[in-house]
C-alpha cells in the first residue's frame, strides 16, 4: 500500500531547484522557479526554429510511398497484454494513475480501454487529457542557478502508452515490411543498435583501406533535434489516420515540477512528444530523407547522430566531394529546420599508409571545424583507436581478447544462443568480428 502511495507523491530526488537567474534577477520563490523553468523548456525548440524563418520544410521521401497505411482497431487481448507489460515502478504522470494500478486492474479495464483506443482511431482524434506532460528538471552540471544547466524529463500519462503502443506496432510493421526506412538508419529499430551501426561503419572503412584509399569521415550531431520537428510535415498517411497523427502532435502542453511546486500549463507547438513511445519512430520518418542528398558519400545514422564518409585516392578529390555533400546536407537541414551542433560535430581522416603525405584538408563549409579529429565519440562509443594505423590496432585488440587468437573467433559462429539478436543479424563475417570485439569491452560470452 505504501509503495502505491509513494508512486503518486512528488519525488524529492533531483527535482528541487532552490533558485534560478532570469533577466538578471535571482528568483527563489518555488512557484516562480517552476514557471521560469517551464517557459524555458518550452522555448528551446521555438528559439532554434526561429533562425530558419518561415521556409516550408521538405516533404520526407517516405511521404510518397506510405499513403496506403491506415490505423486498424485493436483487440481486448492486445490491450490486456500491453497493460500487463507495463513496468510497475514507472513514474506517474499528471493523471496520477500508476502503472501498478493499471496492471492490477487489467482484466477489468481492458474492454473499456479497447473501446477508447478504437474510437480514437475511428474518429481520428487523440484524447486531449493524454496530451499533458509532467516535466522534471534534471541537473546536468555547472551553476545550479542557471536554467540552461537543466534537462527536461517528460512523463506522460501511463494510460496513453496503450494507444501509443498500438499505433507504434502498426506503423513500425508497415515501415519495415515495405522497406520504407533507410537501411542507413540504426536508431530505435529492432535488431539494430550502436554495435551494429559501428560495425557497418567500420566494415566500410576497412574495405576502403583494402582498396588503398583514404577515407574522410564527418560526424554530425543535431541540436535538440527531437524538439524542433515541424508538425506541418505529415508522415504520409491519409484520411482518418492523417487526422489522428495531426491530433496526436497538436494541442500538447506541459507543466514543470520543482519540488512540491508545479507551474501552470504551457503549450508545445514543435517537436515529437518527449517520453513517448511513438515520438522516436516519428522522428525516424522525419529525418528519413537526409541520406538521399548525398552524391559521393555513404551515411550511417543513429537517430539524430549522422556519420557520412567518402573514400578517395587523393586529399584534393576527398576535400571536393566531402564539401559538395556537406553543402547538400546543410541545405536539407535548413529546409527541415534542424540545427547542427557545431561543438559536437567532428571530422577525421582515416588512412592506413604512413608513407602517404596528405595535405591539410580544410573544408569550405561554415558549420564544420577546419581541423582533423583523431578522437570521435559516436553515441557514447569511443572509436579513437580506429586511426591511421587501424589494422594494426585491431589485430592487437583481437589477440588480447578472452577468446585468444583471431581464429578462435570463428567458433563463436556455432553458439548463437549466447549472442545478442543484433549481432546474429549481421550480414558479413568482417562486420561480425568487429561487432563481437566491441561487445567484449563490456561483456564476456565465454
Amino acid at each position: 500500500m505504501w509503495r502505491a502511495i509513494k508512486e503518486v507523491l512528488p519525488s524529492k530526488k533531483g527535482s528541487a531547484i532552490f533558485s534560478v537567474f532570469e533577466k538578471g534577477r535571482l528568483h527563489t520563490d518555488k512557484q516562480s522557479v517552476a514557471k521560469i523553468m517551464n517557459d524555458y523548456f518550452v522555448s528551446i525548440g521555438k528559439t532554434l526554429s526561429k533562425a530558419f524563418g518561415r521556409n516550408a520544410p521538405v516533404t520526407p521521401v517516405i511521404n510518397s510511398l506510405s499513403t496506403n497505411f491506415h490505423l486498424n482497431n485493436v483487440s481486448v487481448e492486445f490491450v490486456k497484454d500491453t497493460l500487463r507489460s507495463l513496468k510497475r515502478n514507472k513514474a506517474v504522470g499528471l493523471d496520477k494513475l500508476s502503472a501498478r494500478l493499471l496492471r492490477d486492474a487489467s482484466d477489468v479495464i481492458s474492454p473499456v480501454l479497447t473501446e477508447l483506443v478504437n474510437k480514437s482511431f475511428t474518429d481520428g482524434v487523440f484524447p486531449k487529457i493524454w496530451k499533458s506532460a509532467k516535466v522534471s528538471a534534471l541537473f546536468k552540471g555547472g551553476d545550479k542557478s542557471q536554467k540552461d544547466n537543466y534537462r527536461p524529463i517528460s512523463i506522460l500519462p501511463t494510460v496513453s502508452k496503450i494507444i501509443e503502443k498500438a499505433t507504434h506496432v502498426q506503423l513500425c510493421s508497415y515501415l519495415e515490411e515495405n522497406k520504407l526506412l533507410s537501411h542507413s538508419q540504426f536508431g530505435f529499430r529492432h535488431g539494430r543498435s550502436t554495435s551494429t551501426a559501428l560495425s557497418d561503419f567500420t566494415d566500410q572503412i576497412l574495405e576502403n583501406m583494402d582498396g588503398g584509399k583514404v577515407t574522410g569521415a564527418v560526424f554530425l550531431d543535431l541540436r535538440k533535434a527531437f524538439d524542433t520537428v515541424d508538425h506541418t510535415t505529415t508522415v504520409g498517411v491519409s484520411g482518418k489516420s492523417l487526422a489522428w497523427f495531426n491530433s496526436y502532435l497538436s494541442g500538447r502542453s506541459q507543466q514543470t515540477m520543482c519540488g512540491d511546486a508545479t507551474s501552470s500549463a504551457a503549450n508545445i507547438t514543435l517537436g515529437v512528444p518527449q517520453g513517448s513511445i511513438l515520438g522516436p519512430l516519428l522522428f525516424l520518418v522525419y529525418i528519413n530523407g537526409v541520406q538521399s542528398v548525398l552524391k559521393h558519400s555513404k551515411m550511417t545514422i543513429f537517430a539524430d547522430d549522422l556519420a557520412f564518409y567518402c573514400p578517395e585516392s587523393s586529399a584534393a578529390d576527398l576535400q571536393s566531394k566531402l564539401n559538395l555533400d556537406l553543402k547538400a546536407i546543410s541545405v536539407w537541414l535548413r529546409d527541415n529546420k534542424l540545427t547542427l551542433n557545431v561543438e559536437k560535430s567532428k571530422f577525421m581522416i582515416i588512412d592506413l599508409s604512413s608513407r602517404r603525405k596528405l595535405q591539410r584538408c580544410v573544408f569550405m563549409f561554415d558549420l564544420i571545424h577546419d581541423s582533423e579529429r583523431n578522437n570521435v565519440i559516436v553515441r557514447g562509443t569511443d572509436i579513437h583507436n580506429y586511426n591511421t594505423r587501424m589494422k594494426d590496432t585491431i589485430r592487437k585488440e583481437r589477440v588480447a581478447t578472452k577468446w585468444g587468437e583471431m581464429d578462435s573467433i570463428n567458433s563463436a559462429l556455432n553458439d548463437w544462443n549466447i549472442l545478442p539478436v543484433d549481432l546474429r543479424s549481421i550480414r558479413t563475417r568482417r562486420s561480425f568480428k568487429t561487432a563481437v570485439l566491441n561487445e567484449l569491452k563490456t561483456k564476456s560470452y565465454a
